[in-house]
């Protein structure tokens, strides 16, 4: 008997062609991410897929990592709760945080300065046939006051790519600090915003932008946008992608704090 050692492929990306040029069901899929959101064709969100955020205060040190890509922090930061289509709510724990510049979700044809995106994966793993594992988080960002979140990972230090950096013992990282788990949001199923692009993922979109310092952008923009050999200038985004007849939803968080306050007192 013969056997052939056949190569390990492994499909290299980057944002030169800020993902057009990327390969299998990044081209052929049809429920894609990101995606232009139009605030004013959407749908209201009920109870199922409906999410909660559970996110922690202040955490220990954490590693900045530089993928060549994008900018991440690894590590455990909290949980979110989505329901399930009989009203069980699983649990996703979060996995990394995510930098993008400018943002990859428009809102009414228009990006915002920055996008960061709190990446999870479910943990009751007795309940996950038939529903979505990953889900995503995102936060738009516009420019105004120093955010403490971002001072808290040393912006100074970002790492060159292919490195990362350990922050210190005392960095008091709050990721609630530029995420808001009271405001309103959009839903739609989508995709993991890079190769190999799974169309498992649920994603939510914060509607209200958080404020961070044109200082603190700065240091992403030295990266990824001043440094015009980067995707040219135009920053480690994927272009938004075709709905494909997807329902975008919204959820509001007023009506959903007059309902557990109604569930509490009733």
């Amino acid at each position: 008997m013969i056997f052939f050692l056949l190569p390990l492929c492994v499909y290299s990306w980057n944002y030169q062609q800020n993902g057009e040029d990327w390969e299998g069901t990044c081209a052929t899929g049809s429920e894609q991410s990101p995606i232009n959101i139009d605030q004013g064709d959407t749908s209201k969100l009920g109870d199922t897929y409906s999410m909660l955020v559970y996110y922690y205060g202040i955490v220990g040190s954490r590693t900045v990592v530089n993928d060549g890509n994008t900018i991440s922090l690894p590590g455990d930061y909290g949980y979110i709760t989505i329901t399930d289509q009989k009203g069980n709510d699983r649990k996703f724990l979060t996995d990394h945080i995510e930098f993008h510049m400018p943002s990859e979700h428009w809102f009414d044809g228009y990006p915002s300065q920055m996008e960061v995106q709190v990446f999870h994966t479910i943990d009751d793993s007795d309940y996950t046939a038939g529903f979505p594992s990953k889900a995503v988080v995102s936060i738009m960002i516009r420019p105004g006051d120093d955010n403490y979140f971002m001072a808290a990972i040393s912006l100074s230090k970002l790492p060159a790519s292919g490195s990362n950096y350990t922050l210190a013992a005392t960095s008091l990282v709050n990721l609630l600090d530029i995420c808001d788990p009271y405001d309103n949001y959009y839903f739609y199923h989508g995709s993991l915003n890079k190769p190999d692009c799974n169309e498992t993922y649920l994603w939510y979109v914060f509607e209200t932008e958080q404020m961070v310092s044109f200082a603190q952008m700065n240091y992403f923009s030295l990266l990824w946008v001043e440094d015009t050999s980067f995707s040219e200038g135009k920053g480690n985004i994927r272009e938004t992608q075709r709905l494909h007849g997807r329902t975008v939803y919204y959820s509001s968080a007023s009506s959903l704090a007059l309902s557990l306050l109604w569930f509490f007192w009733s």
